[in-house]
């Protein structure tokens, strides 16, 4: 049965212990949890093997740098991406009302800053043609079949912040899959924190037999024990981000929900409450005042009769994606804040987000920039930007890479055509 959320606790405690320690970890007295022994996990030996203290290092570094990356110019953002798999921009206001309403609220309290992007556009039809290019800005679905990055461009997004900061991520997943493996075909070696075998779990997974009322993908409730199965993901970024808290160790997630994957389009309005009270709990807890939360999903909805409607149809090409910003950060980087500001209306992809997040870890030097040349690509203007700057109104589905299929914005789109009978 799953364990909850508080081996992110103790593993946080542990990267901030000292070596050898023999003192037990307490986690949260709040949660009433029991005292638990003292465990390093392995990638944290790994680390202290080959770069000792880098993370102290990193955030001396960063607090000596004014400017370089931090809110105010002092630490670091923390990032979580929240990934609501199939959900359009529509859907989101329809079945999570009482999110919709707490992020305005938050907005308004001026707690963070509240970004909305309406062009939002998908280059692939599922998630495989799509998270791959959020994750590392690789192209590993048939539509690109023959092209390959090479690093430092094609690296999952989160390594920046592990590189030159010393952050922890965490990557988590509500299926019983190598979500990395599955969707890039790569491992990430030096990820953290992977949340992945409580969801083999049989009163969930049902031993991989999934259908339309077993399983990620059923139009029933997805519950372990009596709960949600999103509630135990909610749980452990809680404990990651109250441990590393209080350990003062910066950190990154994604989080990958697929309660929206299935045909009913009902299934996503049970995880409203409990997203909800998430950012509430972050914005109370003070977590909001450094850390940037991405809403995103990878396309919209996919399966079921509503896709073979005109207006289904459309809603699957505009994914829904919100941002919340601190505000200390928009401060010290008002370019940032005016060209967040300025994007609303401009068209872009998943590898724009992907270089937002990069760019994230680096504000405000330059953002990873794409190779000048790519086999079985036209030249042109670059395909992939950062929305923490001016991104142009008019670029083109053709510039972007998005198919002609895929093209919502405009009719430029025709010598583009690479996925769409090979996908769809």
């Amino acid at each position: 049965s799953p364990r909850g959320g508080v081996h992110a606790e103790q593993d946080a405690a542990a990267a901030a212990a000292t070596p050898g320690s023999e003192e037990p970890l307490r986690s949260s007295q709040e949660d009433g949890a029991q005292d638990l022994p003292r465990v390093t996990p392995v990638y944290l030996e790994r680390s202290r093997d080959q770069k000792p203290q880098a993370a102290s290092k990193a955030r001396a570094k960063a607090k000596a740098q004014p400017g370089s990356g931090g809110a105010g110019g002092a630490e670091p953002l923390n990032v979580v991406v929240l990934m609501l798999d199939a959900l359009s921009r529509t859907h989101f206001f329809r079945r999570l009302p009482r999110t919709a309403a707490t992020v305005e609220a938050l907005h308004r309290s001026g707690n963070t800053t509240l970004f909305q992007f309406f062009r939002y556009l998908i280059i692939g039809h599922n998630t495989i043609g799509n998270v791959p290019l959020m994750l590392t800005g690789k192209f590993k679905h048939p539509s690109y079949e023959g092209v390959r990055l090479r690093p430092p461009w094609s690296r999952y997004w989160w390594a920046d912040f592990r590189r030159k900061w010393g952050h922890r991520n965490a990557l988590l997943n509500d299926m019983c899959e190598d979500l990395l493996r599955r969707t890039v075909r790569e491992a990430d070696p030096w990820l953290d924190h992977e949340l992945v075998p409580w969801c083999c779990h049989p009163e969930y997974d049902a031993y991989g037999q999934y259908n339309n009322f077993v399983g990620p993908y059923s139009i029933r409730r997805r519950c372990i024990n009596g709960r949600h199965v999103h509630q135990y993901m909610f749980d452990y970024l809680t404990q990651l981000w109250r441990g590393y808290s209080a350990a003062g160790v910066g950190r990154v997630a994604q989080a990958h929900f697929t309660d929206n994957h299935e045909g009913s389009m009902e299934v996503i309005g049970g995880m409203d409450p409990d997203l909800d009270a998430f950012l509430q709990w972050m914005s109370t807890e003070g977590h909001l005042a450094n850390t940037a939360v991405l809403l995103i999903a990878d396309h919209g909805q996919h399966v079921g009769p509503y896709l073979m409607t005109q207006m289904g149809n459309l809603e699957h090409k505009l994914p829904a994606l919100f941002l919340l910003m601190p505000p200390a950060f928009l401060e010290a980087h008002p370019e940032a804040h005016a060209a967040l500001r300025a994007n609303a209306q401009a068209p872009f992809t998943p590898l724009d987000v992907y270089v937002t997040l990069r760019d994230l870890a680096s504000f405000p030097n330059s953002p990873p920039s794409p190779p000048a040349t790519l086999r079985d690509f036209p030249p042109g203007p670059p395909w992939a930007r950062s929305l923490l700057r001016p991104l142009p109104r008019n670029r083109s589905c053709a510039e972007m890479r998005v198919p002609k299929c895929r093209c919502v914005c405009d009719g430029a789109g025709g010598e583009w055509e690479a996925g769409c009978e090979t996908e769809d």
